[in-house]
């Protein structure tokens, strides 16, 4: 691309336009008088309207006669003598085209006509009002045929204390096009937005070859020669002063989304408090070939050439072939060509003024997050933190750019490679820049400058280079053989197109980030690394972003195959997509690379291969490495997975940080997939998200495992720390460590679109303070089916051997075999949960259960249903412990219902302990039915509330059910029940043996062991024996349907139904 001629401010060639002086020609009245056509009756000085015969304009009432007559307002229009409206003051005159500030109004009405004003110039258009809108000598133009042309205002001033769209020559220009006009000296002043030196509001229009040249003063989208455009703005240009409170700029307060400034410059100052650039003040559309030289000061963000720059709803936002040489200050977000680049694409530019401020302040960007290339600075730079010679903050990219090191005062920057003004002033230190006709230098003399500049040098060439061989075709791609072939790729954007293939393994050793070329802003082409390996590959740097060998891997068709790295070493304080082959993968391949050793540290979006993997594959893929990183989103393979896919990839080593979102694998999967995928790394941080394969999942990882440790605090999970996706066919084996919902598989599941966990096991040891599970800590709507655990589970609050906390989630077909242990303040402690507000079935514990209130075998506390369940681990609390069942230590409320449920083992409580149970230790307000307990209850001294299957029931419901364990306990102790409070609750078709169980206390019916084996005994009393829900053996107790004849545990995730024992 090469810009098209402009101008130039070092040499002084100026578009003659700008040259525009006052000047006073007087006629002869009678000259005027003979020359002029005969007027049109009543109104204007002759002509019908037409276009060619347009009304003639000769005099200020002519004029002022336009905006009396709506009518015309679409006809045509010519001025033949220069005119004077000191006369009019106030609202006198009649302005042209009337827009309330309401699209749609009834009231306006738009000035569509030609108004050709032939060279002339109109001399104190005056206008001031309290409150307005649309103010201009035309208020409002609309229409693609509507034309203002080759008019010049003189000393214009306008001052209008509330309202919007306002300019000396158009108030709103919402379409047509303003052509060879301008404002020479005078003002607009307001307090109100959109305020412009020419044009207030440019929604559609067009301007071209238009100036302005006095003070502009308004509150937001303040600018020299239009307020706001959404328009086209071209060879245009300012002089004089612009201020405002935000969004303030030399030639346009912000350019629009689909703004388009080409070929102008401002040589205004600019004053605002906020967004201040010398030609906008925020830009969200293209800038080219522009060039400002005023000087900006600002209390906030200040730029050289734009005070703001970013993209906007997905439309890209550029700046190419511009330049400021303005002095800037600023506070925060201070840069000689951009005070905060956001996501904007900057290419081909330089900024040579001087620039301070307080916070990040670079020479050409004060705080960059976008794409800079091609592009360097020359001035003094000062500031308080965040300083640097190119760039003050940097999380984009930065290629091709530098900064001069001695004039800047600054050895360090954010981004770019800083060079003597000795280097900076020859050509053989811009490698790359010479692939397009656009830069030349006066070598040795002075500093590169565009070739239209018409300044003294030679053209910057180079020729593009031919590698160790090949056409860069997938035929004959090109041969990579040295480091220096390597390097040279990475400096020429002209082939990150093409094919390439490594033909031989390469040690970079003795290149660093001051001499290697990182490959692709981005890279869409092919390299085959034909399992060659890239030896000691090291970048270190304070601020970057899209670091790697590759900075981004983008397109359908990029491929990056069976490339090895041995001990890389990337190290960026301050950046992020950093990954040692490559920064971000964006809808591109990699496969069958691997990293061997080495370390990986970035702030966030860090991985051991890719950074940020964003609709992209990741196949067969392989990384050790120590990876760390100082935010979020970190992973032994890739940080951070959208709509991407990494199949059968591991990876080893260590994953750590200081704040979450941490995996071994990925440390994000946003709706990615993970298949067939396992890691080994030990995982560790101290925030939300850190999994033995996944920090947090939102996408699905099946086929997949996780053994390596893992130490968080919120949400830790042997393979993911939080998850709201579906998780299936997968298990994680290694320690687990945190403080709450921490889970052996998942720290915390949550619902989600599609979020379950399926046919899935742990079997490390997990341990935290509260809502700790074996699988599981925290479980919040979202469902497990077909799953269990088996590591031990210790802590103080709601823990589960399955699921720490159940919230109103659904457990089917599940089991837990670990042991529970509670240490300090122990309460909510289940086999298979600790707490339960959803539902359970078809599921069993048998691991041990010990803690202080509400332990139960299976559930520790209940508000939710229980069905078709059992434990057979034993219970046991210390002194002053309550609540503790064989199967529920407290099913609380109308919703705790347990049905067609039992349990077998012994429940155990100290001295002064209350309210256990065989099945469940208190039942508050809940029902029971269709239950049985058979295990032993035993108080300490002084203990109270002990029944063979409930302790205590308070207004609950226990039917259809039966106890046979022995009872023990010194208050409130009976065979089935220790207490009904004052007959509130109910009892009903209940036995209990007499033989085996405890006293009788008048709660159920005792009944001796024979007649508890019979049949007719509970067939009598209406229990169901034919849907069926009981069976009976002989010389047996009542069983349930669904535990069937016993035979060998035999359970696996794949086949796994706990109503069944066989």
């Amino acid at each position: 691309m090469k810009p098209s001629p402009l101008f130039s401010p070092r040499s002084g060639a100026i578009p003659n336009y700008s040259r525009r002086r006052k000047l006073t020609i007087l006629l002869p009245a009678v000259l005027i008088l003979c020359l002029s056509p005969r007027p049109a009756p009543g109104q204007y000085a002759g002509g019908s309207g037409a276009p060619e015969n347009p009304f003639l304009i000769s005099d200020p009432n002519h004029l002022n006669a336009i905006g009396n007559h709506p009518e015309h307002w679409d006809n045509n229009f010519k001025l033949i003598a220069d005119i004077d409206l000191s006369r009019f003051t106030g609202t006198d005159f009649n302005i042209i085209g009337r827009y309330n500030g309401l699209p749609g109004h009834p009231e306006n009405f738009p000035f569509s006509g030609v108004f050709d004003g032939n060279g002339h110039r109109i001399f104190n258009f005056n206008y001031e009002v309290i409150k307005g809108y649309s103010i201009g000598l035309f208020g409002y133009v609309k229409g693609t045929d509507a034309k203002i042309k080759n008019l010049t205002l003189v000393d214009p001033n306008l001052t209008v204390e509330k309202g919007s769209f306002v300019g000396c020559l158009v108030g709103y220009l919402e379409s047509g096009s303003i052509t060879n006009c301008g404002a020479d000296d005078g003002g607009v002043i307001g307090i109100v937005a959109n305020v412009g030196g020419l044009i207030g509001w440019n929604e559609k229009g067009k301007v071209k070859h238009c100036f302005s040249g006095g003070y502009v003063k308004g509150s937001s989208y303040t600018g020299g020669l239009v307020g706001y455009n959404d328009g086209e703005i071209s060879h245009c240009n300012t002089v004089g002063f612009a201020e405002g409170i935000e969004r303030v700029g030399g030639l346009a307060g912000i350019n629009r989304e689909n703004g388009v400034i080409s070929h102008c410059q401002a040589r205004s100052n600019v004053n605002g408090n906020k967004t201040v650039g010398g030609l906008v003040g925020s830009n969200r559309g293209k800038i080219v070939n522009s060039y400002a030289g005023g000087e900006v000061k600002s209390k906030g963000i200040a730029g050289g050439l734009a005070g703001y720059s970013s993209k906007y709803h997905g439309n890209p936002a550029t700046i190419s072939c511009c330049w400021a040489t303005g002095n800037i200050e600023g506070m925060d977000g201070v840069g000689g060509l951009v005070g905060s680049n956001a996501d904007t694409t900057i290419r081909f530019c330089y900024a040579g003024g001087d620039v301070s401020g307080q916070e990040s302040v670079g020479g050409l960007i004060g705080r960059n997050n976008g794409l800079i290339s091609y592009c360097y600075a020359k001035g003094k730079v000062d500031g308080t933190s965040g300083v640097g010679g190119l760039m003050g903050g940097n999380y984009g990219i930065n290629f091709l750019c530098y900064w001069d090191i001695n004039t800047s005062g600054q050895t360090e920057s954010a981004g770019g490679k800083g060079r003597t003004t000795a280097q900076m002033k020859s050509a053989a230190n811009y490698q790359g820049w010479g692939y397009e006709p656009i830069w030349a230098i006066d070598e040795g003399n002075d500093y590169p400058h565009f070739i239209w500049e018409n300044l003294p040098g030679e053209l910057i060439s180079t020729p593009l280079p031919t590698y160790g061989g090949g056409k860069g075709t997938e035929a004959d791609p090109f041969e990579i053989y040295t480091a220096e072939q390597l390097n040279t790729l990475g400096a020429c954007e002209k082939h990150w197109d093409k094919h390439f293939k490594l033909v031989n393994d390469i040690d970079l050793d003795g290149y660093n980030k001051s001499t290697f070329h990182i490959i692709g802003f981005p890279f869409t082409g092919v390299f085959e690394g034909h399992d060659y390996t890239i030896n000691n590959f090291t970048y270190e740097t304070t601020y970057e972003s899209y670091v790697g060998l590759f900075g981004e891997v983008l397109g359908d068709n990029s491929i990056i195959r069976n490339l090895r790295l041995s001990d890389p070493n990337i190290s960026v304080d301050w950046g992020e997509y950093i990954g040692s082959l490559a920064g971000k993968l964006s809808s591109g391949h990699i496969q069958g690379c691997r990293v061997d050793r080495g370390f990986v540290t970035g702030r966030q979006n860090v991985g051991g291969l890719v950074g940020l993997c964003e609709y992209g594959t990741i196949h067969q893929c392989f990384a050790e490495a120590e990876v760390t990183g100082d935010k979020f989103f970190i992973g032994g393979l890739v940080g951070y997975i959208e709509e991407g896919m990494i199949v059968e990839s591991v990876t080893a080593g260590s994953v750590s940080g200081p704040w979450g979102t941490h995996g071994g694998l990925v440390g994000t999967n946003d709706s990615g997939t993970i298949d067939k995928c396992s890691s080994t790394s030990n995982v560790s941080g101290t925030n939300n998200g850190v999994g033995g394969l996944a920090g947090t999942n939102s996408g699905v990882i099946t086929g997949s495992f996780a053994s390596g440790a893992v130490e968080g605090q919120l949400y830790a999970g042997g393979l993911a720390g939080f998850n709201r996706g579906a998780i299936t066919n997968c298990y994680a084996a290694g320690l687990v460590e945190g403080d709450e919902r921490v889970g052996g598989l998942v720290g915390y599941h949550r619902n989600g679109f599609n979020s379950i966990i399926n046919n899935c096991y742990a079997t490390g040891d997990v341990s935290g303070r509260a809502y700790v599970g074996g699988l599981v800590g925290y479980d919040n709507y979202g469902a497990i089916s077909n799953c269990y655990a088996t590591g031990s589970v210790s802590g103080n609050y709601s823990l589960g051997g399955l699921v720490g906390y159940n919230d109103y989630g659904a457990i089917s077909n599940c089991y837990a075999t670990g042991t529970l242990t509670g240490v300090y303040d122990q309460d909510y402690l289940g086999g298979l949960v600790g707490r339960n507000y959803g539902d359970i079935s078809n599921c069993y514990a048998t691991g041990s259960v010990d803690g202080d209130k509400y332990l139960g075998g299976l559930v520790g506390m209940s508000s939710g249903s229980i069905t078709n369940c059992y434990a057979a681990g034993s219970v046991t609390g210390g002194d002053l412990s309550s609540s503790l069942g064989g199967l529920c230590g407290r099913n609380h409320g109308i919703n705790g219902i347990i049905s067609q449920s039992y349990a077998t083992g012994s429940v155990t409580g100290s001295d002064d302990s209350r309210s256990l149970g065989g099945l469940c230790g208190n039942n508050w307000e809940g029902t029971i039915f269709q239950c049985y307990a058979a295990g032993a209850v035993t108080g300490g001294v002084d203990s109270y509330r002990l029944g063979g299957l409930c302790g205590r029931n308070y207004i609950g419901t226990i039917s259809q059910s039966y106890a046979i364990g022995a009872v023990e306990g010194d208050f409130d102790v009976g065979g089935f029940c220790g207490e009904n409070l004052e007959g509130i609750g109910i009892i009903s078709r209940c036995f209990w043996d007499i033989e085996t169980g405890g006293p009788d206390n008048g709660l159920g019916t005792p009944l001796p062991t024979v007649l508890m084996q019979t049949a007719a005994t509970f067939i009598d009393a209406g229990w169901d024996f034919t849907t069926p829900v009981w069976f009976i053996r002989q010389q047996e107790y009542p069983r349930l349907w669904w535990e069937g004849p016993k035979a060998d545990l035999k359970l696996a995730p794949q086949t796994l139904n706990c109503r069944s024992q066989g």
